[in-house]
């Protein structure tokens, strides 16, 4: 098998320059829960709940107030697997 070299490639194209690195600078200035009910037909937000905290309670609070607006209206509700959305306390 045959090796072929190409010269070409085996030159710089441009000289080799070192530039100065900055990272970016975080500063956190405290953090807040945020919790929202959004309507898939238009996607309007619906009773924000925005506190220090995002817990297990918080969510269940969230969830009556969203079905108290219209108790007899039927809710679907999508959720992702984050800790605080357990079915125990939501059936409850």
């Amino acid at each position: 098998m045959k090796r072929q070299v190409f010269k070409h490639l085996s030159m710089p194209t441009k000289k080799m320059v070192k530039t100065e690195r900055i990272e970016q600078e975080y500063y956190r200035c405290g953090d807040s829960g945020l919790i929202v009910y959004r309507t898939v037909t238009d996607g309007k937000t619906v009773e924000p709940l925005i506190q220090p905290t995002r817990t297990e309670m918080d969510f269940v609070k969230h969830l009556r107030d969203v079905v108290s607006l219209d108790p007899k209206a039927g809710y679907r509700f999508v959720m992702d697997n984050l800790n605080t959305h357990i079915p125990s306390m939501i059936c409850n």
